[in-house]
């Protein structure tokens, strides 16, 4: 069943792109204001970060995570970098992770979601090398936790047309077909299942197979799959779109065929077979 629906040293004021307010940004300042600190705190948190060649960006995105009251652990993932990530990384007194090799994004957030677990954490969320994911949303995302999902997905497309901000054509329109197809798949109504900014309970974690999940971009599709099936409360939630610089714009054509169609694709046609397989009582999750 699915559902719809930080802030130390951060300006909450809801910002304005073109001439435009976020309103999931508006929405995010509104839950902060509103929800209690005291309760959200007692979950132990780890944030999870996968993190490839992002020694631009690793630096400041691990410091507004330590700036964050309600994160007890930082696991870094440096996937096999080629450039200072891991050095950047080193030296902010996280809990890192080195890959002798690439193991793609899905690969890097497998091998958090294991150290969470060995951690024992009440919930595991990923957070993007590059400072994509707003902690200044985690509250709500731990809330839902709170209120007993176990997993709760971000949804950019809620509120507002996230080109606005600075999402690519291809980025937008390739979302929404795969989250068409994650329904095909799954079941599920998933407005953005392309989203990596996903909180998962330890008891989702105990519950899915971790080491079956997909290794590259699949690995979202994946893990709402798996869930689905094990039958593991799901809720998307609004989100505000954050990105950086022309961020949006990175992914060519080219590269997003590639890299996330054709991984989904595999991932879809699997997920679909475990769909079918459940309902003559074989579960693979």
């Amino acid at each position: 069943m699915i559902q719809d629906q930080k802030h130390s040293g951060v300006d909450h004021s809801p910002k304005r792109v073109n001439g435009k307010t976020n309103p999931a940004l508006k929405e995010a300042v509104s839950t902060i204001l509103l929800s209690s600190d005291k309760e959200l705190k007692k979950q132990k948190v780890a944030a999870v970060v996968p993190a490839y060649n992002e020694e631009k960006r690793i630096g400041r995105t691990i410091e507004k995570l330590q700036n964050s009251p309600y994160i007890n652990h930082i696991i870094v993932i440096d996937d096999c970098s080629t450039d200072k990530t891991y050095k950047i990384a080193a030296g902010t007194g996280v809990t890192l992770i080195h890959h002798e090799n690439n193991q793609g994004v899905g690969g890097a957030i497998k091998t958090g979601f294991k150290k969470a677990l060995e951690m024992d954490v009440d919930v595991a969320v990923i957070m993007a090398g590059d400072g994509q994911m707003p902690t200044f949303e985690l509250p709500k995302f731990l809330k839902q936790c709170q209120e007993g999902y176990g997993l709760v997905i971000g949804n950019r497309f809620d509120g507002s047309d996230p080109r606005d901000y600075g999402m690519s054509q291809v980025r937008y329109y390739g979302a929404k077909i795969l989250s068409f197809m994650t329904y095909i798949a799954t079941g599920q109504k998933v407005p953005d299942s392309q989203n990596g900014y996903t909180a998962l309970t330890r008891e989702t974690l105990e519950k899915i197979n971790i080491d079956s999940i997909a290794n590259r971009w699949g690995v979202h599709n994946d893990i709402i799959s798996r869930c689905a099936i094990a039958g593991i409360p799901i809720i998307s939630i609004p989100q505000a779109t954050k990105y950086f610089d022309r961020d949006g714009n990175r992914i060519g054509s080219k590269h997003f065929i590639l890299n996330i169609i054709y991984p989904n694709l595999r991932v879809f046609f699997k997920a679909l077979t475990r769909r079918v397989l459940s309902l003559f009582g074989i579960k693979l999750i």
